[in-house]
């Protein structure tokens, strides 16, 4: 693990350039809500504010205050395609994204505070502590889809085409039928989470014990909190405390929590915390991330400042003999932390596992049926696959 911990650390670094955070404003605090797209920014603040709505259309040069028909504060913001939404504790707003003028958009939801939605395929979710709704572009109206949530007080929400996940104090759930069924991850994870989100194949959730992955393809669960900071390690596990929001822009995932803000560096799955700046919600347009730092006003950074250095991939100069094979194969790497080791038939069937955690491994294949097979491994610097044939 000491190993682990050092190769990762040397290979994977935040290359920050010159310049740091801009202030765009402290004019409309607090700010807990935003969205951007082309040169418009929108913060959204809490109802004791003097305005619902801080708007610029000159990327923060200048601001003006708006307020929704029902002056209650935002809770979220987002758009898609033409349209920019808004959650309120009365409702949800919208407006076109071309001119600024917010009308209702609430038909068919019930009395409940709206906290986010989520957009997908034309199709809109939208979560209050206890229910999901939908409605497809063109509807008249929400349906409820979720009467009871599966899991309890929603935090989040996140969709794509086939997938509807929640957050909640007691665990995860996940729908492939638009609500009509959950599944609920094992009972090792009924905890509180409060923020998800979906990258490709990948279902990352957090919470205060952490932030984990899921691989949907095969249901995989990891803890990948490596590069966090803890606010305590109380027995049995650390506690990194809340987490407000994922965001995801140019190929990145970034995350923010009470401890900071952090990129992942996706091909260790480390977190690299990002100096600077709180954030209470995170938007981007096509080269800046802008963040809603709560009585600090909203902050942008240019995207292009925030990359991580790819890690040396030490598996390229793998060795593996004799090949083809009788009873044993010999593997030689120059890797310092364990690694993974499986092997494929050429359908991709898995046909074994296990671990490489030493420079030097006999492993025997005596059981293995005449045939070519395909040798994967992977660690934290890389992944790898070789072709070997067992005679």
């Amino acid at each position: 693990m000491k190993n682990l911990l050092l190769t990762t650390v040397f290979f994977c670094s935040l290359h920050l350039a010159s310049a740091q955070w801009v202030t765009l404003t402290t004019d409309f605090t607090p700010n807990y809500a935003v969205t951007a797209f082309d040169s418009i920014i929108i913060g959204g603040s809490f109802s004791s504010a003097a305005f619902d709505l801080a708007v610029s259309c000159d990327f923060g040069q200048t601001w003006t205050g708006h307020n929704l028909p029902s002056q209650n504060g935002v809770s979220y913001l987002n758009f898609c395609d033409s349209m920019i939404y808004a959650c309120t504790p009365t409702g949800i707003f919208r407006s076109a994204k071309n001119e600024i003028n917010w009308l209702s958009f609430s038909e068919g939801l019930q009395s409940d505070y709206i906290k986010k939605i989520c957009i997908a395929d034309s199709i809109i979710q939208a979560i209050s502590n206890s229910k999901v709704y939908k409605r497809i572009a063109g509807d008249a109206s929400w349906t409820t889809i979720v009467e009871t949530s599966p899991v309890q007080y929603i935090e989040d929400i996140a969709c794509n085409a086939n997938l509807i996940a929640l957050a909640g104090v007691n665990g995860i759930a996940e729908s492939y039928d638009q609500g009509q069924s959950w599944t609920l991850w094992p009972p090792d994870y009924t905890h509180s989470w409060e923020a998800l989100t979906i990258k490709g194949d990948t279902l990352i959730v957090a919470g205060g014990r952490g932030i984990f992955r899921k691989l949907l393809s095969n249901g995989n669960i990891a803890n990948v909190s490596s590069g966090l900071d803890q606010l305590w390690s109380p027995e049995p596990s650390p506690y990194y405390g809340s987490f407000y929001a994922f965001h995801q822009a140019g190929g990145r995932v970034f995350v923010s929590g009470e401890t900071g803000l952090y990129l992942l560096s996706d091909l260790t799955w480390t977190w690299i915390k990002i100096p600077g700046t709180a954030a209470e919600a995170l938007a981007s347009n096509q080269e800046t991330l802008i963040v809603a730092a709560g009585y600090g006003g909203l902050r942008a950074r240019q995207l292009s400042e925030l990359t991580i250095s790819r890690p040396v991939n030490q598996l390229t100069s793998i060795s593996l003999y004799p090949n083809p094979a009788d009873d044993f194969l010999i593997i030689e790497t120059p890797i310092t932390q364990t690694a993974n080791l499986h092997i494929f038939s050429m359908s991709g069937k898995k046909i074994m596992q296990s671990q490489l955690d030493q420079s030097t491994t006999s492993l025997s294949i005596r059981h293995l049926p005449q045939g070519v097979y395909f040798l994967k491994i992977e660690s934290e610097s890389g992944v790898r696959v070789i072709k070997f044939v067992k005679k």
